[in-house]
């Protein structure tokens, strides 16, 4: 009988010859890398062992520590891009960003343990979001580095946007327990500066998106975003939209408007108006067709933006309604829908479009079921992070979080002898914007 073909032993035969074809890559750049540092005055104090997990499977590295006037310098880690105390190389980190968007960190590691024949386990997997976590708090802090060197820009149209998304929670305390709150609400703002098309699709330009588990938080930080990049002015037009939930009412844009200054319009978000409507028209009993009727009736008259048409329609319908606890819902969306008729305007009866508008609601759905199929809980950190890498994974921008030049550029910063002083100066002027928050928040609206 002929022997068959073990495929697994020759994939590992081939992972064990590309890790030494690597480790004769790293010894190659390290040798020329460190003789040149030597003529420099760097000096080679000792070795150091580390097991690396990459792409190509567990690698065992010998590196050369040299050390000058007091700083240490390991060429082949700076080469490979190695983070201190982390075993997985950049590559692997992304790897694992994108499989724990879709799986818990258990399976997670079960899954690139089969297919990449390393070892990992779930504490690997969460070390891996908490390095994300690291590297979005140091993004920011870079980008308010930038801001210093930046100029605002400056802007006719200004359109902003949020809408919740909840995930269950992990740890509650005794007071939520009470309320009987079991999850985490993420407040997501996102700001851009319009739409245009890129390779025939439409882009957002200058796109900012907050996401945090603290509503006034997230508020605060996008407040802090618009005022720090852009020059706007009482001609400025600040163009809302969402779907009118709690923490994302017309006031809370309003005050967005009263911190810039500048001419407003709210938008009482298509989609979930139109999902509101066909569910509440659910109510009415009787011919179908008169409820058909009617539901077009309203929905004609705020396409038309009418609203005592609008208002015919949502009475007539309430006599339709026979149930009681039905009715009292009914009223209450109708009385709602006429309190806060002027929103529903459509964006060609103000006088510009609807294109770049209605964008969150498909990112919060996306980012709502990944996580629910997940089945997994979160503390508050770990679901704004998972959330983000969801988000950049959808958009391709994942890869830069762990690898991007931005990062280069940052560890160059914190190096400057004035690091710590101009992270001291952010601080303050952080506080400084929150005060002047504060007082814009009573800035008279134009």
């Amino acid at each position: 009988m002929v022997a068959q073909f073990d495929e697994l032993a020759f994939e590992l035969e081939s992972q064990k010859r590309n890790i030494e074809h690597f480790l004769e890559v790293c010894k190659t750049y390290e040798d020329a890398e460190v003789a040149r540092l030597i003529k420099s005055d760097w000096k080679v104090i000792r070795k150091a062992e580390r097991t690396v997990t990459t792409l190509i499977g567990d690698v065992p590295l010998i590196r050369k520590c040299l050390r000058k006037e007091g700083k240490w310098k390991k060429p082949l880690d700076e080469w490979l891009g190695l983070e201190p105390y982390v075993r997985l190389s950049p590559e692997m980190n992304i790897l694992v960003a994108e499989t724990m968007i879709d799986l818990s960190f258990r399976k997670s590691a079960k899954q690139i343990r089969l297919h990449k024949h390393v070892e990992l386990t779930k504490d690997s997997i969460l070390k891996v979001r908490q390095l994300a976590t690291k590297l979005y708090q140091e993004r920011e802090a870079y980008r308010e580095y930038e801001e210093h060197k930046t100029p605002k820009r400056k802007i006719s149209r200004l359109y902003l946007e949020g809408d919740g998304v909840s995930v269950d929670e992990q740890q509650l305390t005794e007071e939520q327990k009470a309320q009987g709150k079991s999850r985490i609400d993420l407040a997501h703002f996102v700001a851009h500066e319009g739409v245009v098309e890129i390779n025939k699709e439409n882009r957002l330009i200058h796109k900012h998106r907050v996401i945090k588990a603290s509503n006034p938080k997230a508020r605060e930080l996008m407040k802090d975003y618009l005022d720090s990049h852009y020059e706007i002015t009482k001609e400025t037009l600040l163009i809302t939209n969402s779907d009118m939930g709690s923490g994302y009412t017309p006031e809370v844009f309003k005050d967005f408007a009263k911190f810039l200054g500048c001419k407003w319009e709210h938008h009482w978000d298509q989609y979930h108006l139109d999902q509101k409507i066909s569910d509440y028209f659910k109510f009415l009993s009787g011919e179908d067709e008169r409820s058909k009727q009617l539901e077009e009736m309203l929905r004609s008259a705020i396409r038309r933006h009418i609203k005592k048409d609008a208002r015919l329609a949502l009475n007539t319908a309430a006599a339709l309604v026979e149930d009681e606890a039905s009715l009292e819902k009914f009223e209450k969306f109708s009385e709602r829908l006429l309190r806060y008729f002027q929103y529903t305007k459509p964006a060609h009866l103000r006088g510009y479009t609807h294109e770049g508008m209605g964008i969150v609601e498909s990112q919060n759905t996306y980012i709502a079921d990944r996580m629910k199929h997940r089945k997994m809980s979160w503390l508050p950190e770990g679901a704004e992070t998972l959330a983000q890498l969801i988000i950049d994974s959808a958009e391709g921008t994942l890869r830069d979080l762990f690898t991007g030049k931005w990062r280069e550029e940052w560890q160059k910063i914190e190096a400057m002898p004035t690091a710590s002083y101009y992270l001291k100066e952010v601080e303050e002027v952080y506080e400084i914007k929150q005060v002047v928050q504060r007082s814009k928040s009573g800035r008279r609206l134009h």
